[in-house]
């Protein structure tokens, strides 16, 4: 904690906002592509159950791993494809 209170403010605002910084679930990220897109409904602690039951210990605490997934998800953006089609007849009663 003393690390960061020493450090500038424009050195943290570098180091949060650097785009090539790994994560440690990054090395988990192609299955977790597969669970989010096989089973869309699937909870973050269901996608972690089923991480765990894969891989074993994760190196990652169960928020980190919440939040890991919730980035996940808007950046695949597993959407359902919604079909419209228009109403011709009217019909009242």
């Amino acid at each position: 904690m003393r690390k960061y209170l020493r450090l500038p403010e424009d050195a943290i605002h570098s180091q949060k906002s650097d785009p090539s910084r790994s994560k440690k679930l990054d090395d988990y990220r192609s299955y977790l592509v597969y669970l989010l897109g096989e089973f869309p409904g699937f909870s973050a602690v269901k996608v972690a159950r089923k991480l765990r039951e894969k891989y074993g210990l994760i190196p990652a605490s169960e928020r980190s791993l919440r939040r890991y997934i919730r980035q996940l998800r808007q950046e695949v953006s597993v959407a359902q494809v919604r079909y419209f089609e228009p109403i011709i007849d009217d019909v009242s009663g």
